[in-house]
């Protein structure tokens, strides 16, 4: 098995597992009645605001406190496996024929991380169809940042041969209500 197929599933699990985890705890203190103000969670700020928490009864506050510590035990648990995922890819060499695509693990911003675990949710049809749009959206970016770079030349030129004719006075201006 090639290692993209068995590093796919292990981050998929490993962010399935710490949604979980965060749901768990934010479900626990919603029930507490216990409601973060702040807009964003998950910062710095409400990880501060977190360790600050105290609920109405010793019961609670250890259940609390085991919620929160499964998030952080998750959220260090990725990073270490994500750590040697990488070393893996990185380091070690391919046994056997070279797989066509490797899986290389990139830094994703947090929305694009988001976006694909909410990706992965949906049925494989709807997965495949939003999956190649993207594609052709990417495909189309490609070939039009293609055209551009290879027409610099002839837009400069253009570019120069509008000028001149404005400055001898035979460039009229654009009316839009006369088109």
């Amino acid at each position: 098995m090639s290692r993209a197929k068995t590093q796919a599933p292990a981050k998929m699990l490993l962010f399935t597992e710490r949604s979980r985890s965060k749901r768990r705890l934010k479900s626990f203190l919603l029930r507490q009645d216990i409601r973060y103000e702040g807009r964003v969670t998950w910062n710095a700020a409400h990880l501060r605001w977190l360790a600050e928490v105290v609920c109405p009864t010793p019961p609670q506050q250890i259940v609390f406190q085991e919620y929160a510590r499964a998030v952080s035990e998750q959220h260090e648990r990725r990073r270490r496996v994500e750590r040697e995922l990488h070393e893996a890819v990185t380091l070690q060499p391919v046994v056997g024929p070279r797989p066509r695509r490797m899986c290389i693990l990139r830094p994703m911003s947090r929305a694009l991380d988001s976006a694909l675990a909410k990706l992965a949710t949906l049925p494989a049809d709807e997965q495949d169809r939003i999956a190649q749009w993207l594609l052709d959206e990417l495909r189309d970016e490609e070939h039009w940042a293609r055209q551009f770079s290879t027409s610099q030349e002839a837009l400069s030129q253009l570019a120069g041969e509008a000028r001149a004719e404005r400055a001898a006075g035979r460039a009229t201006e654009l009316d839009p209500d006369k088109l």
